[in-house]
């Protein structure tokens, strides 16, 4: 049985899908470059935060790199 979680995703792609095409007929090729320029511009400052939040911490008032001072964790490729 499938759960309410996927037919709840499955209706925005749906519409976005049915939506788009319409839609990009109603705006200039300028705008839609823009948009997509935008997009993208998004799309790495949401990556780099996803990158600098695994290598970096606050500590105290310092900036620090690596894990917290007495934790186990391991990071891959870290030497041992």
């Amino acid at each position: 049985m499938v759960g309410p979680g996927p037919l709840i995703n499955v209706g925005p792609i749906v519409a976005g899908g049915v939506a788009g095409p319409v839609g990009g007929a109603l705006i200039t090729e300028r705008v839609r470059d823009a948009l997509v320029r935008a997009t993208a511009v998004c799309i790495l400052f949401v990556g780099l935060a996803g990158a600098l939040e695994q290598m970096l911490r606050v500590d105290g008032a310092k900036l620090a790199s690596g894990a917290p001072r007495g934790s186990s964790r391991r990071f891959p490729g870290a030497p041992s």
